[in-house]
């Protein structure tokens, strides 16, 4: 909790397909945003695609692995919602992956090939409109 609103992050399960798909469009606008040799809408609609593919894999590797999201609500919006018992997270802000092991590490990291016996961190992003 910070002056400004608050943090919630938690693990995203194999039954979020609602908040998996929100993942798939924030992951693909984050890593299509510096795109410069195609246009930035269609390359985002086939990251969009081979994210969906991706993460319906390894929302099933748990404990080995797990995608993590954050979800921000502001300070305005927490003392609006008071008292409503509605449950609301807010929106979602961020996301990372954490492969906690071999099983769970992804299948083609980048280079330089981390050890697969130690956990690793990447597809990590934050919404555009909350980074400071």
């Amino acid at each position: 909790t910070f002056p400004h609103g608050s943090l919630t992050v938690r693990a995203l399960t194999p039954t979020d397909d609602a908040e998996a798909e929100v993942l798939v469009r924030l992951l693909a606008s984050s890593f299509s945003e510096d795109v410069r040799w195609a246009p930035a809408q269609r390359y985002a609609q086939l990251l969009a695609f081979v994210i969906r593919r991706y993460l319906y894999e390894r929302r099933g590797l748990a404990p080995h692995a797990a995608v993590l999201v954050g979800f921000y609500k502001p300070a305005a919006a927490e003392e609006g919602d008071e008292g409503e018992g509605d449950g609301d997270e807010g929106e979602m802000a961020c996301t990372a992956e954490v492969s906690l092991d071999a099983v769970g590490a992804p299948g083609a990291p980048p280079p330089p090939t981390p050890p697969l016996e130690f956990p690793y961190i990447c597809n990590m992003t934050v919404k555009t409109s909350l980074r400071r």
